[in-house]
């Protein structure tokens, strides 16, 4: 049995996922790891790609009808069969060392979850800067998304349990990791997992520019009532800065 499913999301970027996966595949402990890639625009070039960088137990899913990153991480999560389970981006790359130090920690670990630091890098190979959001409380996610959800290592069932929102306009992983994070006990490690490209065309960055990240905070907000006054407070400050209030 696997010890950790890799779920990957892509979308018509063959050469990025190219990348992707093959930085699992220099993992000394890559025989430990089923990568499940999930397609949600099948094209001729990443299914190409698929057939060189996958391997024997590996799975590739082309769901056209995918309506973004949240359905087609619902449809990976699905197809995990190992103990444990990420997620990761077409666009990043595992680390080996917080690989190793999950296969190390991984059997005596009693929570659900693990979490996290990660690194940022504007091409493959260079790393330009270190993140560290484990030293952050994670009550902050009342507040807003400071989490990619790729520092997350879960327990299968437990992440089988709890899908992505595909009706979400942008922010699915903020949504996500409130559900997910905030109920359960998990380790911290202050090791790095994986590393993020920096970059301006995310979903979640376009969202920015325009209403919808207004929306989306009300929406999320909604969902979850501030567990203290002071969150509470800083909420409207946040919306007060974007023009718009709770009330």
């Amino acid at each position: 049995m696997y010890s950790l499913s890799v779920v990957i999301t892509t979308h018509d970027r063959s050469q990025l996922l190219y990348d992707c996966v093959e930085s699992i595949n220099r993992l000394k402990h890559r025989a430990e790891i089923s990568v499940i890639v999930v397609s949600d625009l099948t094209d001729e070039e990443t299914d190409k790609v698929a057939r060189q960088v996958l391997r024997r137990g590996d799975i590739y899913v082309g769901a056209d009808r995918a309506s973004g990153p949240a359905e087609s991480r619902n449809i990976g999560i699905s197809c995990a069969t190992a103990e444990w389970a990420m997620y990761l981006d077409d666009d990043d790359f595992l680390i080996s060392e917080g690989i190793d130090e999950f296969i190390g920690k991984k059997d005596q670990t009693v929570e659900s979850l693990m979490m996290f630091n990660y690194a940022a890098h504007s091409s493959p190979g260079t790393i330009i800067d270190h993140r560290r959001i484990t030293e952050t409380p994670k009550e902050t996610l009342f507040l807003g998304n400071y989490i990619p959800v790729s520092c997350v290592i879960g327990r299968t069932e437990y992440l089988k349990k709890h899908r992505f929102d595909p009706t979400l306009k942008s922010h699915e992983d903020w949504d996500w990791l409130i559900r997910v994070a905030l109920p359960t006990k998990h380790s911290r490690s202050e090791t790095e997992i994986f590393s993020a490209r920096q970059s301006s065309d995310s979903r979640g960055n376009k969202a920015q520019a325009d209403k919808s990240l207004v929306r989306t905070y009300q929406e999320i907000y909604g969902r979850y009532p501030p567990p203290t006054d002071k969150i509470a407070s800083i909420r409207n400050s946040i919306l007060a800065r974007l023009g718009h209030s709770l009330t």
